[in-house]
């Protein structure tokens, strides 16, 4: 379906990777400096209207990408821990995230963290956030 094409359009970590140039070419390989997630994206989602996707990863960063050209919108890297989940306005003017780690180290056993923050579409600062920190014994 849809999100399936438009994952399959997303670019790729591995696309980072250089690729030796032809035996013609110059020897000089310039990176693609198009942003992107580095790692997994953990989740997705796309405005009702259709024109605003929003990709979540564990490396911590929310994406928000123009649904038809695939072009970076915008980035959001308030997040402490791994992005789990991803939400959009219908009219792509509001981003959502939640986040947390699991079982993380902590200082005194086992930490957990969980976020959920929201952004007016395009601003580096989130317009709410809730954080609950949890340490375990051990």
């Amino acid at each position: 379906g849809l999100i399936v094409g438009l994952l399959k359009r997303l670019p790729s970590p591995l696309d980072r990777l250089p690729v030796p140039p032809a035996p013609d070419q110059p020897s000089v390989i310039v990176p693609d400096a198009r942003p992107r997630h580095d790692g997994e994206i953990a989740s997705i989602a796309v405005s009702a209207d259709g024109n605003t996707l929003v990709t979540g990863g564990v490396d911590r960063t929310v994406r928000t990408w123009d649904a038809h050209t695939l072009l970076p919108k915008f980035t959001y890297e308030k997040h402490a821990t791994p992005i789990f989940h991803v939400s959009v306005s219908a009219d792509g003017g509001r981003i959502a995230a939640t986040s947390g780690f699991r079982n993380a180290p902590g200082e005194n056993g086992v930490a957990m963290e969980r976020a959920l923050l929201v952004w007016d579409a395009g601003k580096p600062e989130p317009i709410f956030s809730l954080t609950e920190t949890a340490n375990g014994g051990g």
